[in-house]
Order: structure tokens, then sequence, then C-alpha cells
């Protein structure tokens, strides 16, 4: 299985990027998966309607990191199961998944040099 993980994806230019080129280029790498970091697909954080727009993108499972949150209409689909957004794994008491089983493949995510989460209100590393 050949497996891609795309970097932050920011804002409408990295969306726009994504829109117009990631399916030719997922076909022509013969790419069977592909994870992508999302958490700044509105720029700073995500919205539902986002996150479901890459996915018709042919992006498979989207990570994010502490600024998941900027948006709290978020949360449903951070704790959706099936739903294929999650959270680092390593931020404990917080909303939503850490890992999970997508298309048959499965995905576990850590944040790394990221501040700890202590308020998930609370975003913005101090």
């Amino acid at each position: 299985m050949r497996v891609a993980f795309l970097g932050d994806i920011v804002g409408k230019g990295g969306r726009r990027l994504l829109a117009n080129k990631w399916r030719t280029w997922k076909l022509n790498h013969h790419v069977d998966f592909t994870i992508a970091n999302g958490e700044n697909l509105a720029g700073r954080g995500i919205t539902p309607n986002l996150a479901r727009k890459v996915l018709k993108y042919g992006i498979d499972v989207i990570t994010s990191g502490n600024h998941i949150w900027k948006f709290d209409q978020i949360i449903p689909l951070l704790e959706d199961e099936q739903f294929p957004l999650i959270r680092p794994l390593n931020y404990n008491d917080v909303p939503g998944k850490g890992s999970g089983v997508f298309n048959g493949v499965a995905v576990q995510w850590c944040g790394c040099y990221q501040p700890l989460i202590t308020d998930w209100y609370d975003t913005t590393p101090g």
C-alpha cells in the first residue's frame, strides 16, 4: 500500500491547490491512501464544511493539532467514530478521537512540538 501524508493545508490557497492538483498527482503516483493535516483549512482552524469538502478532493483522513478547536462546530465530527478527522492522540482530556480505522487503515496521530492543551477553548499557545 502506498500512503501519502500531506503537511498543513492552509487557507484558501492550500485548498485551491489541493482541489486542482491532488487527484491527478495521487493517480499518477499510485497513492492508495492519503492523510493530510487540515487544522488550518480555514486559515486557522477547521470548519465542518471544509472538512467534508477536502474529503471530496481525495483525502482519506484529516489530522489536526492545537488549532482544531478554533471553531467548536467541529467537535461533533471529531467525536464521530466514522468521520475521518482526528486530533492529536497525546492531548488528553479534550474532545475527539486521536486514532481510528478508516477504509481499513489504522491511523494514529500525535502532536509533536506543540504546547500542552489544558483548556481546549484556549488554543493560543502561551
